[in-house]
Order: structure tokens, then sequence, then C-alpha cells
């Protein structure tokens, strides 16, 4: 039995009691499925389920499945602090996924290649005012204001370069439209 000094690279992030971490722990299993699933689909089987597995990617801080052929490459990916998905192209390229419920609970928003796609919850005025998903759309109106505010506040401080909103039924916009929102 050897008695050297055994040494790890893991980070420790705070002293959190196992069973602090139920909760956590189920919900990056839960959001692990999304993205194993897709492996399951289009990554051919291995007799150990090796092609299910994830991959760390220290750059982006997250796990990804293996490339998934399609007309062009990509990785399924999960972000562990905050489980965002994103699809990685073959150069790494991310689309990260938002949640924004309101105009529906599944309503998401999409960021790819510096365009931010809003769907159905969001649309501009003709002066570049962004706007939330009318009220007669929108399965709860208040929820949509406040999921449209939280994802500025959210990419505010990342200074992610936004080159264009696109809502799903109206002209394309800036960040700054979704910067200054106010309903």
């Amino acid at each position: 039995m050897s008695t050297s000094a055994v040494t790890s690279s893991w980070n420790r992030v705070g002293s959190v009691p196992p069973t602090g971490l139920t909760d956590a722990r189920l919900q990056l299993h839960h959001a692990a499925q999304i993205a194993v699933s897709a492996a399951i689909s289009y990554v051919a089987a291995r007799p150990d389920d090796s092609h299910t597995a994830l991959t760390w990617i220290g750059t982006l801080r997250a796990l990804a499945t293996e490339p998934i052929t399609a007309t062009r490459q990509f990785r399924i990916a999960l972000r562990l602090e905050d489980l965002t998905l994103h699809v990685l192209d073959e150069k790494r390229v991310q689309t990260r996924s938002f949640a924004l419920p309101g105009h529906t609970a599944g309503s998401a928003a999409y960021l790819t290649h510096g365009v931010l796609f809003l769907g159905d919850s969001a649309g501009l005025k003709s002066n570049g005012t962004l706007t939330g998903s009318p009220w007669a759309l929108s399965d709860d109106s208040a929820q949509n204001h406040q999921s449209l505010r939280a994802l500025a506040d959210r990419l505010r401080p990342e200074q992610i370069q936004i080159v264009a909103i696109a809502p799903a039924h109206t002209a394309t916009g800036t960040f700054d439209a979704l910067a200054q929102y106010a309903p």
C-alpha cells in the first residue's frame, strides 16, 4: 500500500452538505438526458453504450455528446453552472438556448452566430422598440415580460456581440431593443 500523497485536479466550490445537492443533482440528471437522447438517436450504437457518453469541454465548461453527423456535424452540450443546452457546430460555434416562459410554458430563445431568435415571445415595432407577445396570444403576459427582462439582464454582463434580434413575425432589430425593454 502506497503512502504517497494523492493530488486532485478537482476544484472545491463550496461546503454544501451532500443532501443539499439532491435537487440540483436531479435537475442535472434530467438536463443531461436531453443531450444524451440526441446521441441515442443519431450516433451509432455500441454494445457498451459509450455512444451515449458525455465529454467535458473545459473551454465551454460543458459536457458534450460525441459528434452527430447530419448535413453538418454538430454536438449537443450542457453547461453545468446554469443547465443551458448548446448546439456546437464543427468549429465549436455555439447555439445557446434560453427558457422564455410566458407566451407558452415551453417558449425559448436561441442565440447563434450573433443572432438572437425570439420566436413568438416578442415582436418589434416599426420604431425598433421590442414588445412582448400580444396578451391574447400568451399563456401569461406578465411572465412573458419578466422572461424578456431576465434574458436582457442575463446577456448584458456577458457582453456578447448580438448583431440582430429576430422575432418570428416582425423585422429584425439590435440588442439595444432587448437591453432597453420596458413593457
